[in-house]
This record gives structure tokens, C-alpha cells and sequence, in this order.
């Protein structure tokens, strides 16, 4: 089982000082409808074998700004596990997040936040090589 998920915007805003679910409302490939596209969250299904490692892994990319900083993280059911921190710059920035999640419960759900402090509105760059969210289970 796994899913690829990508925004069908050509840009998200992410506003100042304000954490916010990046939107995932495209599937690339979903072999088993994992991606939820009105909540942007990739869901554990509640049938089938989902015991084993899950791998979850974000990509997002954010348009240059110097000031401030930039996260991602990624949240089981609401609750951080993995975050990613860096410093703006005058250049496109990329942040990956991956972490393996043992035996989640059916119906855990996935999804991935952005947070950014350059005094002003920054966008992410949502074409699918730069911003996705996938999962993979391992077995």
C-alpha cells in the first residue's frame, strides 16, 4: 500500500508566524485510497493488513525569502513526530521530512504543517517535483 499526494494550486500561502496544514488534495498514485483530499491527511486503512513499519515522508518547497525561518512537520492524529527546521535564504528552500511508524492503528491519520517567520506571507511551490506527502507501507 502506498500514496503520493500533491496540491493542484499553483501556490499555497503560508501566513506569517501562523502554523498551517499544507494542502494535499491530488493524488499522484493511491493504490488503495489512502489520501483524505478535504482534510489533506493520508488515513492507515481500517481494512487489509496494516501492521508492520509505515514510511511517511513530506517534501516541501518554499519561495526565497532571507528573513526569518522556515518548518515543516509532520503529525499522527494531530501530534507532532517529526519537524524539520531551516533559515530563510535568497534561494528556493527544501525541506524533507521522513520517519518509520511501526503498527499504527487503522484510521491513523497523517498530515503535514508549515510554519514560517518571514514578517510576510510566503508561498510554497506546490508543483509536484517540489511539494508532496507520501506514504509507504513496508511490510
Amino acid at each position: 500500500m502506498r500514496a503520493r499526494a500533491r496540491s493542484s494550486s499553483a501556490t499555497q500561502s503560508i501566513p506569517d508566524n501562523t502554523a498551517t496544514t499544507v494542502t494535499f488534495n491530488q493524488a499522484v498514485f493511491d493504490t488503495v485510497g489512502l489520501l483524505n483530499t478535504s482534510t489533506s491527511e493520508l488515513v492507515v486503512p481500517s481494512t487489509g493488513r496494516v501492521t508492520g513499519a509505515w514510511q511517511v515522508h513530506a517534501q516541501i518547497t518554499w519561495d526565497n525569502a532571507a528573513a526569518g525561518g522556515r518548518d515543516v512537520v509532520i503529525q499522527q492524529n494531530a501530534v507532532t513526530i517529526a519537524h524539520s527546521h531551516v533559515l530563510g535564504s535568497n534561494d528556493d528552500l527544501t525541506l524533507n521530512v521522513l520517519i518509520l511508524v511501526n503498527d499504527p492503528n487503522p484510521g491513523t491519520t497523517f498530515r503535514v504543517r508549515a510554519l514560517q517567520t518571514s514578517g510576510s506571507p510566503l508561498n510554497l511551490l506546490t508543483e509536484p517535483e517540489n511539494t508532496f506527502f507520501e506514504i509507504i507501507h513496508l511490510w
